[in-house]
C-alpha cells in the first residue's frame, strides 16, 4: 500500500488509491496530498481524474467519513516493501520519529521528503524500474539503521 488509512468506523485498513472512491466521478484515481508548511494548504484527498479535492472521503465499507490527515505515508518504502507495516518501514518509521525529529535538519529533512516522496511514488511508483532503483538504496539505509540499533519490531506513529 503506497497510502493507507484505517476507517475509524469499521477498523477496515484500506489503500486510498485502491479502495476509495471519488464522489464526483466514482474513479479510485484518488491520491492524498499534504502542504509543505502544513497551515496554507491542508491535507486533501485529490481525485487525479476529474481534479476535485476533499477533506474527507467516505469508507466504501461502512460510509464513515475518512479525514486526508489522518493518511499514512513513508511513501517511498512504502512502495518499495508493499506495505506500511512491515519491519523495514518500522525500521524507517522509528528512526524518523525518534532521531531525526529531534534536530532541525532532521525536521527540515522529513518536511522536504513529505513534500515530495508522495509526488515521486504517484509518478513512478507502479513502475518496475523506480522498484529497481530505490529497493537497494532503502535496504542499504534499513541495514544502517538496523546496526545503529534501530528495531525492526511493529511500530505506532507518534502524534
Amino acid at each position: 500500500m503506497a497510502q493507507s488509512v484505517t476507517c475509524a468506523g469499521c477498523r477496515v485498513q484500506l489503500d486510498v488509491k485502491q479502495d476509495l472512491i471519488c464522489p464526483n466521478c466514482n474513479g479510485n484515481n484518488i491520491f492524498q496530498t499534504t502542504s509543505l508548511d502544513g497551515a496554507t494548504v491542508p491535507a486533501h484527498f485529490h481525485c487525479y481524474s476529474c481534479k476535485e479535492n476533499w477533506r474527507t472521503l467516505p469508507c466504501p465499507k461502512c460510509g464513515t467519513g475518512i479525514l486526508a490527515s489522518t493518511v499514512k505515508g513513508c511513501y517511498v518504502a512504502t512502495c518499495v516493501y508493499g506495505s506500511y507495516d512491515c519491519p523495514e518501514v518500522w525500521t524507517l518509521r522509528r528512526y524518523r520519529d525518534n532521531v531525526l525529529a529531534k534536530s532541525l535538519p532532521g525536521r527540515m529533512f522529513t518536511r522536504t521528503y513529505y513534500a515530495a516522496s508522495p509526488k515521486l511514488v504517484r509518478w513512478f511508483g507502479d513502475k518496475a524500474w523506480f522498484k529497481r532503483i530505490c529497493k537497494p538504496c532503502t535496504d542499504a539505509l534499513v541495514a544502517r539503521l538496523k546496526k545503529r540499533g534501530i528495531d525492526d519490531s511493529p511500530y505506532s506513529d507518534k502524534d
